[in-house]
């Protein structure tokens, strides 16, 4: 649920485990959060410090921070009816500042 998503990110300094392209994984240096119903907005994001992977799973890694900084402006849908984040995203963090929405952020 959000609420406790919301308490493992900014009191535990990590994210909800995640399985991640292990090739974008050597060159990701930052992550952005999207927090679903009632936020329905992409409001925070943080610099990588290190990955952890999840013990039983291969697959997946834990991200860990240091600091974690409010975006200056909540990216939102502007289609409220497209598609949610059910699975990681790929942006520059420059995109990720310049953009004015979710929708056609990512990198394909």
């Amino acid at each position: 649920d959000e609420v406790g998503s919301k308490e493992l990110l900014f009191h535990g300094r990590c994210g909800n485990p995640v399985q991640l392209d292990q090739e974008r994984l050597r060159n990701m240096k930052y992550a952005a959060f999207c927090f679903g119903m009632p936020t329905s907005a992409i409001t925070h994001y943080a610099r990588i410090d290190s990955f952890s992977p999840v013990p039983g799973d291969s697959r997946k890694q834990t991200l860990h921070f240091s600091q974690i900084e409010e975006l200056p402006h909540r990216l939102e849908w502007q289609d409220p009816s497209g598609s949610r984040l059910r699975r990681p995203r790929y942006t520059g963090l420059g995109m990720l500042m310049e953009a004015k929405c979710i929708d056609g952020l990512f990198i394909q």
